[in-house]
């Protein structure tokens, strides 16, 4: 979803058992689009590496559609890795990256620094090369930083104070949602 000049949603996403698993990112627009017509595309996933021999299955939860509609390219990718297995993926060198460690125990190689469920790692450089201590879960995200400043408070996310100042105000207002976002199945 792109808020752009405003969006106001609830989500419901679907619970199994009363139990909800997943993550949210947020991305930040550039400041060129903060304030663009507000859309919506429903990405499906696609599998990217399934080998059961290595332990391996790799998810791009973006993937090209992102490229085409949003405003940067993003590496999104849900990692399932097996205990004893390695990973060695390439990442573009300018890109700024995290991995979300959801199960499991992982370690980064060659630093040494083992990391285990519930912990963030953010790292920049052109690789990503782990090996898995355990059965583990992760979530890789990685894109060019954009370099722009940034002012949050709640839900709003500008680049200056007196751009969120003046968002709440028009939120209070209801002047906030200046067009319906369009919705497209992808």
């Amino acid at each position: 979803m792109n808020a752009g000049s405003g969006v106001v949603h609830s989500e419901m996403p679907a619970m199994k058992e009363g139990f909800l698993w997943g993550y949210q990112l947020w991305l930040n627009s550039p400041k060129k689009f903060k304030m663009s017509d507000p859309f919506y595309f429903n990405f499906k996933s696609s599998v990217e590496l399934e080998d059961g021999l290595k332990g391996l299955k790799i998810i791009n939860l973006v993937g090209e559609p992102m490229e085409e509609h949003g405003y940067y390219k993003v590496i999104y990718k849900h990692i399932e890795i097996k205990e004893g297995a390695e990973l060695k993926l390439s990442l573009p060198a300018e890109n700024n990256s995290f991995v979300v460690v959801s199960e499991g125990l992982i370690e980064f190689i060659p630093d040494k620094v083992k990391v285990s469920d519930g912990h963030i790692v953010v790292f920049s450089g052109n690789y990503l090369w782990i090996f898995a201590h355990s059965d583990s879960h992760l979530l890789l995200a990685s894109a060019e930083p954009l370099r722009e400043p940034v002012a949050r408070w709640g839900p709003f996310v500008m680049n200056t104070k007196e751009e969120i100042i003046q968002a709440i105000e028009d939120y209070q207002n209801g002047r906030l949602v200046k067009k319906r976002a369009e919705f497209s199945e992808i």
